[in-house]
């Protein structure tokens, strides 16, 4: 008898979801996903405050939550033929020295990021129904709630982090929003001590 290799469970997971054009995409997080979304947000305490965004706009409206929920999706659909491109905006920053010299730098700021199906050019959210959107996104905290480990109980009984307890992913981003219990991710945040 034999039992699933760890290369055989991690190929398993994710979820599949319905495109518009008839064609489906599978969500899967893994580690390159889940750098991805790290370096977008920064770190994972400012992922946290997208997710509070979100969960706080769906009461109200009055914030961003689709864009946020289609850059978190397209981050589970890069090993599935999906690649971002970034929009950046450029500023010019002059400063005069102490000395009179003029020093000028660029700054740059990703304000937009797209996800783009490699086959066929087609961006994901073109590629998304809003009559199916809060079944793809509960998909995709699925997808994500596999892909992240069972927290570990630190020695003592130590209880996890705030920010454990409070990252929550959405289940539904319409009027009636409702989220899922504690996500995996601020499982693992709250395991590895952060």
């Amino acid at each position: 008898m034999s039992t699933p290799t760890d290369g055989a469970r991690i190929t398993a997971l994710g979820r599949t979801i319905p495109l518009t054009d008839g064609s489906t995409a599978h969500v899967r997080y893994s580690l390159r996903s889940m750098a991805h979304l790290e370096a977008r947000y920064g770190s994972l305490a400012q992922m946290q405050e997208v997710f509070d965004q979100i969960q706080q706009a769906s009461a109200s409206m009055d914030r961003p939550m689709i864009a946020p929920i289609i850059d978190i999706l397209g981050a589970g659909l890069l090993d599935d033929g999906f690649v971002p491109h970034a929009r950046e905006r450029v500023t010019v920053v002059r400063r005069t020295s102490p000395d009179g010299a003029i020093e000028q730098r660029d700054e740059r700021e990703v304000v937009e990021v797209t996800y783009v199906r490699q086959r066929d050019r087609r961006e994901l959210a073109s590629l998304l129904d809003m009559h199916t959107f809060e079944a793809v996104a509960m998909l995709m905290s699925e997808a994500l709630s596999e892909a992240m480990p069972a927290p570990a109980v630190a020695a003592g009984g130590a209880q996890p982090s705030p920010l454990a307890s409070t990252l929550n992913l959405p289940s539904s981003p319409g009027a009636n929003f409702t989220t899922s219990g504690s996500s995996p991710l601020a499982d693992l945040i709250a395991s590895s001590g952060c």
